[in-house]
């Protein structure tokens, strides 16, 4: 679900909300699952609370909340798929990101942060927890090593796998770096 959309971005095939494509990116890595990060996000889920937990207790490492009504999808997996979209929709939903791809310092407060934490070039592992939660499943995916850092560039734009650490190979179909 989040390769495939990093992939899009990557290749240049996701919307902005004004209608324009967003610039194709150069550095985008593949994620890799990472169990250690999925039992910080189920540890997380297991509150059944729809807030972010402390940043303090999570080092360099971002996270994603969702919480969808049980009536809503027929399981865990289409809740999971739900929030991801709903994350990523941001994009098209909510002020846009400048020309420059900088995350600015009013992003850490908007909607469009839930994008940037899943299209964060750098961004290599992801672990995620689906919790049901009574009437409601509660929906977490944790990022490592954590972007939204202000003042820097959420991607590099220009041609997908033009910048790729030296040490990953280019996944030219899906315009991703992948790491060893």
């Amino acid at each position: 679900m989040h390769n495939w959309r990093r992939s899009e971005l990557a290749l240049g095939r996701v919307s902005k909300r004004n209608g324009n494509m967003m610039p194709t990116a150069s550095n985008m890595l593949k994620l890799k699952y990472n169990c250690e990060l999925e039992v910080k996000a189920r540890d997380h889920s297991r509150k059944c609370v729809p807030t972010e937990s402390d940043p303090a207790t999570r080092p360099n490492t971002e996270e994603n909340i969702y919480v969808v009504a049980k009536s809503d999808v027929p399981n865990r997996v289409a809740a999971i798929e739900l929030g991801v979209k709903a994350w990523w929709k941001k994009v098209r939903k909510d002020k846009p990101i400048g020309p420059a791809l900088i995350f600015r310092d009013h992003h850490q407060s908007q909607p469009i942060r839930k994008f940037t934490k899943m299209a964060w070039a750098t961004t290599s592992k992801i672990g995620c927890a689906v919790r049901d939660c009574g009437s409601n499943y509660v929906v977490v995916c944790h990022y490592s090593p954590g972007g939204n850092i202000v003042g820097q560039q959420i991607y590099s734009p220009g041609t997908p796998c033009g910048s790729c650490p030296v040490n990953a190979q280019c996944s030219r179909k899906e315009g991703l770096c992948v790491l060893p």
